[in-house]
């Protein structure tokens, strides 16, 4: 047997070609994600060598203020076992490029920093020399690569409240410790000239103890000499750490990109099914020769699915392979943007074990209703001409296709009723039964959808055989418009999501901006305090407000807490208080109403806050606010922020109110004089700055796309694999069409009708579907009625334009062997 499917495998590899190509197209998709994941996960560089032990603050961010003294680290130096106490120092710092704009490579464009030349592993030299004194500076061997600096040339280097020009002596890479706040150093500078730029003479961020002995032993010893707010973290806990990082990071990266194989394998078994029904159907005669010499249908059934087996073993192993290769320029392309990867390839056994797994038992699950049908075939119809598919689809499919359909109609229209929670969850429940329910159902659709173009199509011989063809084979009709439907649904329902988030985040964050004027810092630094000065010393500047906060404990739990002048509220800041007035935050704290239904706080109710020496002080709640965009969870006034940000918390923006009466572009330009000096700091409209806030949310709508484009182009490849079969089905009939008079240009025509009534159909109710799930998803999350949502036209446009695109591409090959039937052997008898 196994002799003879190979044979037939053989025989029939061009009609294969795109079920296999279909299969190593998932393969790779689910072999690339795994090994990515891994790799990502597992190319983390290690920790440096000489690291024992590490003192740091346990919230493990150098900007939450707790500092170490120069006496802390000698005591530390001479415990037991130290062998070397290194101080960490941390700040922001960016280097200018030749071209005069900040160097920022990727991986680094998240907030630069610079620290300070420590003598350990964590700064390996790769050419020159460590800095020394204040008129030297070693860079990022990636940050002078894309400032165009090099050894021995002069840079001005920026810090949070002015600049210095130092001369580049070396320059190095950077092994992470696994608690840093942000992207690797950029700008290393020698220990006391990094104190007097970025923190404070004589202070220290954290300290890397080089220890021999027990490393555990050490961090105990140390903790007992640490003021309160630092913890000792031995190596074994660091590594611990790193490790479940990897985990999470592996889980992550493998949950989100096989969510979208498992849509591409889904897609590409419609195509599976599609092709061995057509096949099966073809070659009943010749698998009822078989049951006439003795084939058992359990044998027939079996001929089917190992013919499966194989495509889908050659298919898996090709797409591993795939896979593997993508695996290469991913891993380099992510090291491109975090410093702390290698960009090697990991790769373990579970990468081809579930690659090859997947793909076969895909191809063998699509195949078994095909092979099922091959038992029911009699001897006898060896005898017969090979009989035509059946034009029915079962009863069972529509029957639970209504099953569903009938329950999410009635949800989608209950959850449109209202605007909570409640109604949204009903509303999304509708919209999840309707995408199964429009596919179990789309040979119903699709019957009543292709008749409404008989009768425009009727003088049209090309077009009207187009629509007559596509009526005959529903189930093949139906599969091919499925899978098309489903990639184009999810499509557009991602994108009505992201883009309705997108407009309501403009909506609300701009609003609280107004028309200000806003200066914020490319490289993610601050608005120093100088430029601050500056700029509100301009004339025609009515107001200046920062917008300062970070991430404190709050009742023991984080929070952002935002520094708000109450003077700015109703000048740069348009809040709605409500009933509160702004004077109430000089001794008192805004909560949003979220924040305080997630958390039960209540008006007067006081709240244990951090301060950065590692204490709490009470603070209590002055008003709930019903929102406050742009801001943190709890907002207070600044003399009271002032106990709790630390000193050199972020401040993240300048705001920068015109005064009534002044020309908005004269002071605009003078307030760009103004920062000059700071080509680390631009001016942007109040919706450019709220747009680089959000970018996680086009980046997060790019992904989807090009990852969902590959289902579509799944989709498509079935389009072409249906058309060809049914070419090859038919070059009997076509040939008998031509020998009527039909022309070559007649035949392609009909092929090509046919290609777009499938892309049409399949991509008609995929964006039906998918705008209903796009409107749902974004009246769950933002409580917004059903029908106000955003519309990316632009997107459907483009669709709208791929779909006629794909179908007259996918039916370039088909109409071209239809055009070529021959006439004569269409007429000879069989």
């Amino acid at each position: 047997m196994w002799r003879a499917v190979l044979a037939n495998v053989r025989a029939n590899w061009v009609r294969l070609l795109l079920t296999f190509t279909t299969v190593l197209i998932g393969a790779t998709f689910v072999s690339s994600s795994v090994i990515f994941a891994e790799s990502l996960a597992r190319g983390r560089a290690a920790l440096p060598a000489d690291l024992g032990v590490l003192v740091t603050p346990p919230d493990q961010d150098p900007r939450s203020g707790a500092t170490l003294d120069e006496a802390t680290r000698l005591r530390l130096a001479e415990l037991p076992g130290v062998t070397g106490a290194a101080g960490v120092v941390e700040g922001y710092a960016a280097a200018v490029g030749t071209d005069g704009k900040v160097a920022l490579p990727r991986g680094f464009d998240v907030k630069m920093t610079g620290t300070n030349w420590g003598g350990t592993d964590r700064l390996r030299l790769d050419a020159g020399r460590a800095p020394t004194g204040g008129t030297e500076v070693a860079l990022a061997s990636r940050v002078a690569d894309a400032g165009g600096v090099d050894l021995g040339d002069t840079v001005q280097v920026l810090y949070a409240n002015g600049s210095v020009r130092a001369v580049v002596t070396g320059l190095y890479t950077y092994t992470g410790t696994g608690r840093e706040s942000g992207a690797a150093p950029g700008v290393a500078f020698d220990t006391a000239t990094a104190q007097r730029l970025l923190l404070a003479p004589g202070r220290y961020d954290a300290v890397e103890l080089a220890v021999r002995g027990d490393p555990r032993q050490v961090a105990e010893a140390a903790a007992a000499v640490l003021p309160k707010g630092f913890t000792a973290v031995d190596r074994a806990q660091l590594d611990h750490e790193l490790a479940e990082e990897e985990r999470t990071l592996t889980a992550s990266v493998q949950g989100t990109a096989l969510t979208f194989a498992v849509i591409s394998l889904i897609v590409g078994s419609t195509l599976i099914t599609n092709t061995f029904a057509m096949l099966v159907a073809r070659r009943s005669r010749e698998l009822a020769l078989l049951r006439a010499v003795g084939a058992t249908r359990r044998q027939t059934r079996r001929w089917v699915l190992a013919e499966a087996a194989i495509i889908g073993i050659a298919g898996s192993v090709a797409g591993f392979v795939a896979g593997l290769g993508l695996a290469f320029p991913a891993s380099a392309y992510a090291a491109s943007f975090d410093p702390t990867l290698d960009g090697s390839v990991t790769v373990s056994w579970p990468a081809p074990v579930l690659t090859i797994a997947a793909g076969v038992l895909v191809t063998i699950l699509s195949a078994w209703l095909p092979a099922r049908r091959t038992a029911r075939i009699p001897p006898a119809a060896a005898l017969r001409v090979a009989p035509a598919e059946a034009a029915h689809t079962s009863r069972w499919r529509r029957r639970l296709g209504r099953l569903l359909f009938v329950p999410a109609v009635l949800a989608l229209l209950g959850g449109s009723a209202g605007n909570n929670d409640g109604f949204g969850f009903l509303g999304m429940l509708g919209a999840v039964l309707l995408l199964p329910a429009v596919l179990l159902l789309v040979p119903a659709i699709s019957g009543p959808a292709v008749r409404l173009l008989h009768r425009p199509t009727r003088r049209r011989a090309s077009l009207s055989l187009a629509v007559q063809n596509i009526r005959r084979f529903p189930r093949r009709t139906s599969a091919t418009a499925s899978a098309l439907l489903l990639g184009v649904a999810l499509t557009t329902g991602i994108g009505i999501f992201a883009s309705s988030i997108t407009d309501q985040a403009l909506v609300d964050m701009t609003g609280v901006l107004g028309d200000d004027i806003v200066i914020e810092n490319v490289s993610g630094g601050p608005v120093g305090a100088a430029s601050v000065s500056r700029v509100a010393a301009v004339s025609g500047v009515g107001a200046t407000t920062t917008l300062r906060d970070a991430d404190i404990a709050v009742d023991g739990e984080p929070a952002r807490v935002s520094s708000v002048d109450p003077a700015a509220i109703g000048v740069t800041l348009h809040l709605d208080l409500g009933g509160a007035q702004p004077e109430q935050l000089i001794d008192g704290a805004f909560i949003t109403k979220e924040t305080a239904d997630d958390r039960g706080w209540k008006t007067g109710q006081e709240l244990a806050v951090a301060t950065p020496d590692g204490g709490t002080q009470p603070v209590r709640i002055a008003a709930v606010l019903a929102d406050a965009p742009l801001l943190g969870d709890v907002l207070m006034g600044p003399q009271l922020a002032e106990r709790f940000l630390p000193a050199d918390s972020e401040r993240n923006a300048l705001l920068v109110a015109v005064a009534a009466g002044s020309d908005r572009g004269a002071v605009q330009n003078a307030v760009r004089s103004a920062v000059a000096d700071r080509p680390d700091l631009r001016l942007v409209t109040p919706e450019g700055y709220v747009r680089g806030l959000i970018t996680e949310v086009d980046a997060f709508l790019g992904v989807a796309g090009g990852l969902l484009g590959l289902s579509l182009l799944i989709a498509f490849l079935g389009i072409i694999n249906t058309l060809t079969l049914s070419v090859t089905e038919r070059l009997r009939e076509i040939g008998l069409l031509r020998a009527v008079g039909m022309s070559r240009g007649q035949v392609r025509a009909m092929v090509c009708a046919e290609s777009l009534i499938l892309a049409a159909l399949g991509g008609l109710l995929g964006l039906i579907t998918g705008g209903i799930f796009g409107a749902m998803a974004q009246h769950l999350v933002l409580t917004r009625p059903v029908f106000d949502l955003t519309i990316p036209v632009n997107s459907v446009v483009l669709s709208l334009a791929g779909l006629v695109a794909g179908g007259l591409i996918a039916a370039l090959w088909p109409a071209q062997r239809a055009a070529r039937a021959n006439i004569l052997e269409a007429v000879a008898p069989e």
